[in-house]
This record gives structure tokens, C-alpha cells and sequence, in this order.
């Protein structure tokens, strides 16, 4: 529900009602003589802010009477909202969102606050600076002044990496006004990336809100060189630069794909180095990043504990100017950004979406109605025979050990409940959209399906003896967790051959390589997907982040089941295959994963994994004739 606040701004004053205006301040307002002063100095100010009409009446009376030039506004709060606005910026907000939507770009969004909630005025209002701050930034950029203290950037076709380079700008205007002393605080967050709507948004502007003052460069009005903006930095040669302790920290903060990995091969007292200027927060982030069995969690652990020093920071510099003139940023930036683009202009078009069966869709909404019973799930079941049978090899299977023969779609719903077989017939359907999907001589479709069958299997059995209802969708989480794969490699095979290709040369996970060619992840993918299809959101969540389980702004230990019986079964498969593609399925667990699991699974040492993997393997060769018929069919 929207909260209503109704704003009066006094906008200016002539001099011959200055000091009716004064007499005003301090007779309705109790303003003190200093107080009065700052007040008129600086028009226009906030004069009234409040919810109730008829304190509002009173002062709008007042002033009336003593014909002072004013305005009333009224403002909204949405959920999730850090402040008020009007209605009219609301709309306009939802419209450059659409926007970005049809453009199949980013829209990046700064909440920032100058000054310190006990400073009764800044040195000047925000208010009415919107044109003068907004001058310095492109003209697809939006500034919405929200009150004398705060504002709302908003960045058309902006990224996280652009954000590197917008928030220090935007930082040093506004202290340009208010004093360059100012403290200034921000919350930051990236649309689509970081929520599909603008609730979403501002959830994660507020989660980040104030935690990361160390992310930017203090920045003084006078400084002689201007912070570079995100243009700059696409048309300069990246030749081995000289990194301050801003840019090394950027350079780390949001490293991925194969440059993540790199950085990873740099001695450990350089990646400290990198690491050392960010807030605690993005310490941790950063190390939860990490594979999970790496030497640098153990280092980390204890340098953030301590946040020592760093010993040798000319040879940290040197190293990572080393590394990075080897690296074609520019162009990798570029290609990175036009492959996102394409990837989510095409998701953003309902006929470019993998259709959903039409009985799988059916069984779920029958899952969800109430009214419904056996006899409609029978029904619907009853017209993909094929389906049917699915379900009850499954049943019969030791899957579920039932200890009997179980001869009927209706004696399983009886036996296991309707949401149970619903969950089953919708994973089994949609796995049938792996069929044909693959890439000659790298991805076989059938490996794809089998591959979706044995990691629900292996979720089932790790969510044997969780009770919490989020669990009980984990088959068809499992199912679906590639599905984003699937609409990557359908509609850009030859940039997935590149994905492989990278994975390969640099030992790393798939889902890296990803990042580093489209500029995000299958995982990603498969949550706006599976968000058209407008399943449940623990699908959504279990999906999007089933690599980073941290990410999830709910269900993370579903997430984390669903990336830990992937990992699983990469482990399995990769027995018969050389070392190198061992590791990578094994580093598939990043520390921030196994985090995750342990407050669902309990401690996890790689003692733990080694007897999982053990326990899976036996779990699926008790159910191998199962998992042949359903995959292979």
C-alpha cells in the first residue's frame, strides 16, 4: 500500500516579506535566529513535510496570509522505497524502465545522500538543482532531486562497470553544492540485473544503501583531475596502467570470467592489495567468489580479519599493471555489452521464449488451485500417455522406495499428494526440451537431458530429510537449471563454441566462460525465463543463482541445493576425463555456495563432499534403469 506525504517547499522570498517570513520561522515553526538565517539564504527549502491535513491547512493559511511564494506537493511511497517522490517522476521512472526493456540494455540507479542526518541545513539545498547537476551527465541520464539532502541518478544503458566511473562524478557535483566536506552516502543497483521491477530495485538500493562509502575515490571540488567518465575510459588505450587504490580496487570488486581467474594467479599479497580498499562487505563478497577448496580463502580469512597493511605496494602495482597489459579491455567491454544486449533484447520477445508443454502448464496451475482434485490432475494426464508413464517408472523406482507396485496416475496422487506428481509431471515435461538442443563435436543433446534428470535425482536425495516447504520444488529446480543453457546455445552456438573454448584454455567453470562472452550467466538467463513463465519466485531464485546461492534475495539454500547436486554430478561424469576438466566441475563450488549449504546440510569439509558424492553415486545406480528411461526416451 502506497504511504501519502504532503511536501511545502518555499521557493523564494522578495525582500519586503523577509521579515514577516522570520516572525513566521520562529513563531509556527520555533526556529532559532541561526536557524532562521540558513533557512532564507538558501531557497528554495522544505518548509513542511507531513501526513496530516489539518496541520497542512493551518500552514498553508499562514503562509497564504502572509503572501509567501510556495508550493505543495504530494508525494507516494512505494514498498521497498528509501524516500517519497511525486507521482509524475513514479510514472516516468516505469516508463525509462520500459524503455530499457525494449532497448535490451541496463539502467543503473544511484540513491545518494549528502550529509549527516544531524546537521539541521547543509550549506545549500538540493532542491531546484536538479538542470545544474544533470548538465554534467549524458543526455540519457535522469536526475530526480528527492529532497534539500538526496537524489536519484538514473543511468540509461549503464552497467556495473560504468557505475566505476558515474558514482565518483556524481559525488563530486553534488559536494560542489553542498560543501566538499560533505559526507556522502549511496546505495546503487542495476536493472534488469539486480530486480525486474522497480520494487525489486529499490530493495537491493536500500540492502546497499550506506555500505559501500569506501567504493568510491574521495573526491574534492578542487581536484585538478576530473574522475573519467565511462566513454573515457571505452576510447583510451589500455596499456599497462598505473593503478591508485580506487581503480585497483574496481579492477577487483567486479572481476569476472576468465579476468576473475587471472587475477587469481597473481600472488596472494597483490590480490590483498586489491581487495584491501574495498568496504568489509565487499572483502567478504569478493573471497565468497573464490573456489571453495582455494589456498587464497585460508589467506583472505585472515588478512580481513586483520585488515593488515600491504607489505610491498609498489610490487602489487607492478603485477597487476603486468596483467592487465595483456588484456584488451576495451575491446572485451564492447563485445561483452553488444552480446548482452542481443541476449536480453531476445528474451525481452515472447515468441523467442521456449515454450512450456502444455500439459506440464496445466498440471501446475491445477497444483495451485484449491478447487482442484484427482480427478482434474488424472484428467490432464490422461492426454500424454508418455508422461503418465514417465511418472510412474519414477514412482515405482527406488527413488522413492515405496515398497510396492504402485499401478495408476491416481493411486501415485494418493500415495504422494497432488503437488508431489504435479512437481514431477511439470520436470519431466519441460526436461524434454533438451531433445536436439546441442552443439556438434562439444554439447550432445542427449548428455544435455540426461544431465537435468540425474541432478534432479540427486537433489531429491539431498532434500531427503529437509522439511521446510521450499525443498519440496527441488526436482523441478533441478530439472530446470539449465534451462537458460539450453537458450543460450539454441539461439548463439557460435558464441558458445567460443564459451567452451574458454572454459577449456582457462580451466575454469562454464558458467565463467559465460560471463565473459555475453557479459552474464546461463543461471541468469534461465531466471528471466522462467519470470516470463511467471513461476513461483523460488524457482526463479533456486535458477538464477544456483552458482552464487548469495545473489538470491530468497530461497538461497535452494539455490545452494541445486548448485551442489550440479556440482555433484559434473564431479561423477568427469571421473573417466583428465584433470583439468575435474577441476573445473569441482570449482564449480565457490566458497559463497558451500556458505550457503552449510546452514541447511551442516559442516561441509571436503571429507563431507567426497562421502555426498559417494552416497549420490550409489543413489543413482539403485535408480539407473529409471533415469535411462526418462532421459534417454
Amino acid at each position: 500500500m502506497k504511504k501519502v506525504l504532503y511536501r511545502i517547499i518555499v521557493n523564494k522570498l522578495v525582500p519586503e516579506r523577509m521579515e514577516v517570513f522570520s516572525q513566521i520561522l520562529e513563531n509556527e515553526f520555533n526556529y532559532t535566529l541561526k536557524s532562521v538565517d540558513d533557512f532564507v539564504r538558501f531557497l528554495p527549502r522544505i518548509i513542511y513535510e507531513g501526513h496530516h491535513g489539518s496541520k497542512l491547512k493551518k500552514i498553508l493559511k499562514v503562509l497564504k496570509s502572509a503572501n509567501i511564494d510556495f508550493s505543495v506537493h504530494k508525494l507516494v511511497k512505494e514498498e521497498n522505497f528509501l524516500f517519497y517522490i511525486d507521482q509524475a517522476t513514479h510514472r516516468l521512472i516505469l516508463k525509462i524502465l520500459n524503455m530499457t526493456l525494449r532497448a535490451g540494455t541496463d539502467a543503473a540507479f544511484v540513491f545518494m545522500v549528502a550529509g549527516n542526518e544531524n546537521e539541521f541545513f547543509l550549506r545549500e539545498s538540493l532542491i531546484g538543482r536538479g538542470e545544474e547537476l544533470v548538465d554534467s551527465f549524458r543526455l540519457s541520464d535522469f536526475i530526480f532531486i528527492i529532497d534539500e539532502r538526496s537524489l536519484l541518478f538514473l543511468g540509461f544503458a549503464t552497467d556495473n562497470e560504468g557505475l566505476h566511473f558515474l558514482i565518483p562524478k556524481l559525488k563530486k557535483a553534488v559536494q560542489g553544492i553542498v560543501g566538499k566536506d560533505a559526507e556522502i552516502k549511496f546505495g546503487e543497483a542495476v536493472f534488469p540485473k539486480d530486480g525486474y521491477s522497480l520494487p525489486d530495485i529499490m530493495r537491493q538500493v536500500k540492502k546497499n544503501f550506506g555500505m559501500n562509502k569506501k567504493w568510491v575515490k574521495k573526491s574534492k571540488v578542487s581536484d585538478p583531475e576530473p574522475v573519467r567518465e565511462e566513454n573515457d575510459i571505452l576510447s583510451a588505450p589500455m596499456v599497462g596502467p598505473v593503478f591508485d587504490a580506487f581503480e585497483s580496487d574496481a579492477f577487483f570488486k567486479d572481476a569476472k570470467g576468465s579476468f576473475f581467474y587471472k587475477l587469481l594467479a597473481l600472488s596472494p599479497e597483490t590480490v590483498w592489495s586489491g581487495v584491501k580498499n574495498m568496504t568489509i562487505k565487499e572483502q567478504k563478497r569478493f573471497m565468497s567468489k573464490l573456489p571453495h577448496d582455494s589456498k587464497l580463502v585460508d589467506y583472505l580469512s585472515g588478512k580481513i580479519k586483520s585488515q593488515a597493511e600491504v607489505r610491498d605496494v609498489q610490487t602489487a602495482r607492478e603485477e597487476i599493471g603486468r596483467l592487465s597489459a595483456g588484456m584488451q579491455f576495451e575491446k572485451g567491454m564492447i563485445e561483452r555489452q553488444r552480446n548482452r544486449t542481443t541476449v536480453v533484447g531476445m528474451l525481452n520477445r515472447i515468441e523467442s521464449l521456449p515454450v512450456i508443454p502444455a500439459v506440464a502448464m496445466q498440471v501446475y496451475q491445477l497444483s495451485i488451485d484449491p478447487a482442484s482434485d484427482i480427478e482434474d490432475v488424472q484428467k490432464v494426464l490422461s492426454t500424454d500417455q508418455g508422461l503418465a508413464l514417465k511418472i510412474l517408472k519414477l514412482v515405482n523406482s527406488p527413488f522413492y522406495g515405496l515398497g510396492r507396485k504402485v499401478d495408476s496416475i491416481r493411486e501415485g496422487i494418493i500415495i504422494l499428494g497432488m503437488e508431489e506428481i504435479a512437481q514431477l509431471a511439470f520436470g519431466l515435461s519441460l526436461a524434454g526440451s533438451f531433445s536436439g538442443v546441442g552443439i556438434k563435436g562439444l554439447i550432445d543433446p542427449v548428455s544435455l537431458r540426461r544431465h537435468a534428470v540425474e541432478v534432479a535425482v540427486i537433489g531429491r536425495f539431498l532434500c531427503e530429510d529437509l522439511t521446510d516447504d521450499e525443498f519440496k520444488v527441488a526436482f523441478t529446480a533441478c530439472v530446470l537449471h539449465d534451462i537458460g543453457k539450453l537458450f543460450l546455445i539454441q539461439n548463439f552456438p557460435e558464441l558458445y563454441k567460443r564459451v567452451m573454448l574458454v572454459a577449456g584454455e582457462m580451466q575454469m567453470p562454464v558458467y565463467a566462460a559465460e560471463e565473459d562472452v555475453f557479459g552474464l550467466n546461463h543461471g541468469v538467463v534461465g531466471g528471466i525465463i522462467t519470470k516470463k513463465w511467471n513461476l513461483p519466485d523460488s524457482l526463479v531464485q533456486a535458477i538464477s543463482f544456483h552458482h552464487y546461492p548469495p545473489d538470491a534475495s530468497e530461497y538461497q539454500e535452494l539455490a545452494a541445493i541445486v548448485g551442489f547436486a550440479d556440482s555433484l554430478n559434473h564431479m561423477s561424469t568427469a571421473e573417466d576425463t583428465p584433470g583439468a576438466v575435474k577441476s573445473m566441475s569441482v570449482n564449480l563450488m565457490n566458497k559463497g555456495l558451500i556458505d550457503v549449504l552449510q546452514t541447511t546440510l551442516g559442516n561441509i569439509s571436503k571429507e563431507m563432499i567426497a562421502d555426498k558424492k559417494v552416497q549420490a553415486d550409489r543413489f543413482m545406480q539403485e535408480n539407473a534403469t529409471m533415469i535411462g528411461s526418462i532421459a534417454d526416451d
